[in-house]
């Protein structure tokens, strides 16, 4: 049987502080437990890394300062971990999406 929402653990990473509150109160809303958030990359895998218990999944914005959302999910990947990623953005931008792997994935969606 699998985790009930409020066990799960969300790490929102957005730039824009406005976005952080609109998305945590959607989590909140839906039952689940408050999540972390980070404003960049860098700060996110710091969380991500030191986060006990663990994050469960990962809501990330695509472009912000220091480390972006690719730059972020390369980081956690390539360190092993396979948490689901859910990657936002006010931007479609087809060739960098193609040039990260993720416009001919069926669980990517992009749309501004």
């Amino acid at each position: 049987m699998g985790r009930s929402l409020n066990n799960l653990r969300a790490l929102i990473v957005d730039d824009d502080r406005a976005a952080l509150s609109v998305v945590s109160s959607v989590i909140r809303s839906i039952g689940m437990s408050p999540a972390l958030q980070a404003v960049n990359g860098e700060d996110a895998l710091n969380l991500f890394r030191s986060a006990k218990p663990p994050v469960d999944f990962v809501i990330c914005d695509y472009e912000m300062p220091k480390l972006g959302g690719i730059g972020l999910l390369k980081a956690l990947r390539s360190s092993g971990h396979t948490v689901p990623f859910l990657m936002l953005t006010a931007n479609a931008d087809m060739e960098a999406a193609a040039a990260a792997g993720l416009a001919d994935r069926p669980s990517a969606a992009i749309a501004p």
